[in-house]
């Protein structure tokens, strides 16, 4: 293995931290890569009963354990060692020592900005005027909060609204119209509002393909220059905005891209718009140009030009928040993927595949607000629209490619679906929290659920009226520590929060009162726990399942015929689901909430009851008594059983492994039952 960068070997003038970083990510990427590239959940199982995989996974997993133990060893000797076969011990492990490490980069980064000269040469070994944005053009990939962070948002002439009330569309003007713009109010059922008409409904209701778009090219697309040598405009001044306004008057294909931040803002804003027509490229300083974007709209909203996007889903809706831009005539790259049905779809998959073009996503989570921009980060948003005009132009080869056409028409279709979307503004609802806890793997017990209400509820307040976003105030990782661990003082609060921006240190005075009452609340109220009525009616429903498995078990096998491997397993039937959902709504909808845990447990037991008597009925009717094939029936139960059987039955039904009955037992309790 070869020694890691700084060791004793080399002074510290030697060390280069840009270099290092820059390494260190590339071999974190490659390593991500390949592990995603490893099979997964019944991939793994299936792989998993081969001898070399297991061995060969075992080993990957026990040098990683070691070599994690080794690195945390020197900065932190006391903490407990990573252990194999701890998944959720060790992650813990991992995200309070990254907490721990980026803690120590930040006042690192304070004591130079402070002037702090001892931390400075040993450190970064050259002085730095802004050592934050310095950072972060050297490490984009890294989010480091800043106290001090410039919001681009409070210079916008617009006011950013975060109330809860409803969005309405900003545009003032509507050209290329066939209805003049207008805005009604669409409601619900219950007469509420839910938000505006879109203003390019008709337009888009109306709009058909031109003619030359839909069928084949007279002549092929000259393959894009290489973007070193294409014109560049970088757009920041109302002159050369105009000049680009020109442009795009005397094109009909538009390669369009957006780039966005969202962690310095509740709702989030556009940074960067890219343009790209043939042999031009144009990236547009949407932060300093913000007010005057809207004349975008002369070209977006013309049909009988073609805008190109890849993924537009959420650009479409981005430009109508920021500027009124709608767009009316794109073909979506992404779309015809779909259509496609090619592999890879993402923009670099199509940019190997149609163009032989490498490109590096690690600045697709940069800080597009950071000015001025680094020159590699314009490079990489330039990359984005280069070569989308020529992709789409391939790509209407292939979907031509069908004698009727309708896969060109239904990617136009769908590209046209998504320009119908609308700008909605993050809605906040009671049962909000239940999302996210719903797709974590926590279970919480009613102390700990109604604190972890209570701080999304608070977190949410936070941002939108700190104008940031709710992973800045308060991360999801966070938000469940202080729920499980319920601090009743400041430092082990503040033990939670390690890595927590200085907003959430400065509050902790306003959350302790709220995990401090929630410490008194009863431990089973029936709002957050399963009803003692439904646990009753499951622990029935589990003697049930026992009692006539039992007794199936006491039928005679004999006259088999077939192997059972061939048994195929059983759908429940109409009636007992129609059983299931009575008492469901019997019970958990009027009495409170059902785990999703509980539930699970609920059917599994039903698919287990309903499987189990398929599988007797089976051995009863085509079973032979043979006592010479025991072995050969007992390990054909077993296969059928493993995937679906986990019930533990008594002593006397169930095999070692708690795997269910297998068919000796069948046979012991046929042998009771006769002699009684």
């Amino acid at each position: 293995m070869a020694e890691p960068c700084g060791t004793a070997h080399d002074p510290p003038d030697h060390i280069n931290l840009e270099e290092m970083t820059q390494n260190a990510h590339k071999l974190l990427q490659e390593a991500i890569l390949k592990s995603n590239n490893l099979p997964r959940d019944l991939s793994r199982k299936l792989y998993a009963s081969h001898r070399h995989f297991r061995n060969a996974t075992d080993q990957l997993s026990n040098n990683t354990i070691v070599l994690s133990n080794y690195l945390i060893n020197h900065d932190y000797p006391k903490q407990t060692k990573f252990k194999n076969g701890e998944i959720e011990n060790n992650l813990e492990k991992l995200m309070d020592i990254n907490n721990d490490e980026l803690d120590k980069v930040k006042l690192k980064i304070e004591k130079v900005k402070n002037g702090d000269k001892h931390t400075n040469e040993q450190i970064f070994n050259k002085p730095i005027v802004n050592p934050v944005k310095t950072f972060r053009r050297n490490n984009t990939f890294s989010l480091l909060p800043d106290s001090n962070t410039v919001m681009p948002q409070l210079n916008f002439k617009d006011k950013i609204d975060n109330t809860y009330s409803l969005w309405k569309p900003i545009i003032t003007y509507k050209p290329n119209n066939i209805q003049p713009l207008q805005f009604q109010l669409e409601v619900d059922d219950d007469g509420n509002g839910i938000g505006y008409t879109h203003p390019y409904q008709i337009e888009l209701d109306l709009y058909e393909p031109p003619k030359h778009f839909m069928e084949e090219d007279d002549q092929p697309l000259e393959f894009p220059p290489p973007i070193e040598s294409t014109q560049f405009t970088y757009v920041d001044t109302m002159e050369k905005l105009q000049n680009l306004l020109n442009a795009l008057n005397l094109v009909n294909e538009i390669a369009v891209d957006l780039e966005h931040h969202s962690y310095y803002s509740y709702q989030g804003y556009t940074c960067l718009v890219q343009i790209s027509i043939q042999n031009q490229d144009f990236v547009i300083d949407a932060l300093k140009l913000r007010e005057h974007l809207h004349l975008l709209n002369e070209s977006f909203t013309n049909p009988k030009k073609l805008k190109v996007f890849h993924g537009a889903c959420n650009d479409i809706r981005w430009l109508q928040r920021d500027f009124g831009v709608y767009v009316v005539g794109m073909f979506d790259t992404y779309e015809a993927s779909l259509v496609l049905n090619f592999k890879g779809k993402k923009l670099l998959d199509l940019l190997k595949r149609f163009c032989n073009v490498e490109t590096d996503k690690r600045y697709q989570t940069a800080d597009w607000q950071v000015r001025p921009l680094p020159s590699e980060m314009i490079l990489y948003a330039r990359m984005d629209t280069h070569y989308l005009i020529y992709i789409w132009r391939e790509m209407k080869k292939l979907l031509l490619r069908d004698p009727s056409r309708m896969n060109l028409r239904q990617v136009f279709e769908n590209s046209k679906r998504i320009c119908l979307y609308k700008y909605m503004k993050p809605e906040f609802r009671q049962c909000s929290y239940l999302e996210l806890y719903n797709r974590s793997n926590k279970i919480l017990n009613s102390r700990q659920l109604a604190a972890f209400k209570l701080l999304f509820k608070w977190r949410d307040n936070q941002a939108r009226s700190a104008d940031r976003s709710v992973e800045y105030i308060m991360n999801n990782t966070i938000l469940f520590k202080l729920s499980e661990e319920l601090p009743s003082d400041t430092e082990t609060a503040l033990r939670c929060c390690q890595g927590a921006t200085p907003t959430l240190k400065n509050h902790l005075v306003m959350i302790l009162p709220i995990l401090i009452s929630c410490r008194d609340l009863p431990l089973e109220p029936t709002l957050y726990h399963t009803p003692a009525s439904i646990m009753s009616a499951l622990e029935h429903v589990e003697q049930e399942n026992q009692s006539e498995t039992l007794h199936a078990f006491s039928s005679d096998v004999t006259n088999q015929e077939e192997p059972l491997t061939i048994l195929a397993p059983y759908v429940p039937t109409a009636e007992t689901i129609a059983s299931i959902a009575s008492t469901l709504a019997q019970n958990i909808y009027r009495r409170g909430f059902l785990p999703p845990y509980e539930r699970y447990k609920y059917y599994r037991n039903l698919l287990r009851k309903e499987y189990f008597g398929k599988l007797l009925n089976y051995i009863q009717d085509q079973s032979s008594d043979q006592p010479a094939q025991s072995n050969k029936e007992d390990a054909a139960c077993k296969v059928n059983s493993e995937p679906f059987l986990q019930l533990k039955m008594n002593n006397s039904t169930t095999n070692d492994n708690g795997e269910g009955p297998s068919c000796s037992g069948i046979r012991k309790q046929q042998a009771n039952v006769t002699e009684n």
